[in-house]
């Protein structure tokens, strides 16, 4: 009697095993034949059969006891191979392929309205409350001005846990700017990066209307800053990219952002203003010095390359301190270019 019993468990588990396969649906889901009928004509077949299809309801939102609007991740498990990246509900995707039903396998589906939208054709964010904290829980996409787009692609431009140089350790990463195209594409972004390699030298450059100056190259920018190409997926070096057309808005960057110090800014309060020519006139007079950092070239600080800078009081370039900068000061706070 007891091996009859056994036996008939035992048949009745591999049973079970072979009448739900492991990537089963769950269709027990409020929304599961909602979608069916919405994408597949109410036929599960693509579901059912996929390897790697799957259908979740990841999260509820209630509204007095109801149920208004639900986050969904359904893949039916084939992809198209494509490259697509996407800003939108202010957060950047990427993709390596297309899935299907939803373009990055996630949906909402809206309770009230009965039917599902891919989050691409989402354009009223404020219609589903409490969107961006749900996105944020479940890491869906990657939320703009809060969390680093390109880090992993950093970690590879330095060489962070790889060759050339295995003892590389990430420092400090930041993304500062983002610039899009005419299309609202991303386009490219202001970073800046840092690893525990550095070859110390005292230098400087100047940028725009900035002179940037340290103890030591950094790796792997000279100057920590630099530039990410999204379409090429590449990074260039600030001190090389601030030059070229395409990149012009970084000077921008750079005055909104506080970085580096302004040519003629003697004060050093971050703008160029009349109290910096004042200052410079008084110094001329010799009733103050000059500040004690005053001096680039002058204090031994060699130059990366580009524009030479003999003082940060320098406006006018001609590598002395004179009156010639209190009138070049005037001359840009006028709007005088010529």
């Amino acid at each position: 009697m007891k091996k009859a019993l056994s036996f008939f468990l035992i048949f009745a588990l591999l049973l079970c095993l072979f009448a739900f396969p492991v990537n089963a649906i769950g269709e027990g889901s409020r929304y599961y034949r909602q979608l069916l009928n919405q994408y597949f004509d109410g036929a599960d077949l693509y579901l059912s059969e996929g390897d790697y299809a799957e259908y979740e309801e990841l999260y509820l939102h209630q509204t007095g006891g109801a149920t208004d609007w639900a986050l969904i991740r359904a893949d039916i498990g084939e992809h198209a191979e494509a490259e697509i990246e996407r800003i939108m509900l202010g957060r950047y995707f990427y993709q390596c392929d297309i899935a299907f039903p939803f373009t990055f396998t996630y949906g909402i589906y809206d309770a009230e309205r009965g039917r599902f939208y891919d989050l691409c054709e989402i354009e009223d964010e404020s219609r589903y409350p409490d969107l961006q904290e749900v996105l944020d829980r479940f890491h869906v996409g990657k939320r703009i001005g809060y969390e680093p787009l390109f880090f992993d692609e950093f970690c590879r431009f330095a060489s962070w846990e790889g060759a050339p140089y295995p003892d590389v350790i990430l420092d400090s990463y930041g993304e500062l700017a983002y610039h899009y195209s005419l299309d609202g594409a991303l386009d490219w972004v202001l970073v800046t990066g840092m690893t525990n390699m550095e070859h110390p030298t005292i230098c400087y450059e100047v940028i725009g209307d900035r002179v940037f100056r340290s103890n030591s190259y950094s790796v792997p920018f000279d100057l920590t800053y630099g530039i990410f190409n999204v379409h090429s997926r590449k990074f260039i070096d600030l001190t090389q990219a601030w030059q070229m057309t395409r990149y012009a808005a970084v000077t921008e960057d750079l005055e909104t952002l506080g970085l580096g110090e302004k040519i003629g800014d003697l004060n050093a309060d971050g703008r160029l203003d009349i109290g910096d020519a004042t200052e410079m006139q008084r110094c001329l007079a010799e009733f103050c010095d000059y500040p004690a950092d005053d001096g680039v070239e002058a204090d031994g600080w060699q130059r990366l390359g580009g524009k030479p800078l003999a003082y940060r009081s320098d406006v006018n370039g001609d590598g002395m301190r004179s009156i010639s900068d209190v009138t070049a000061t005037q001359r840009i706070l006028a709007g005088i270019t010529e």
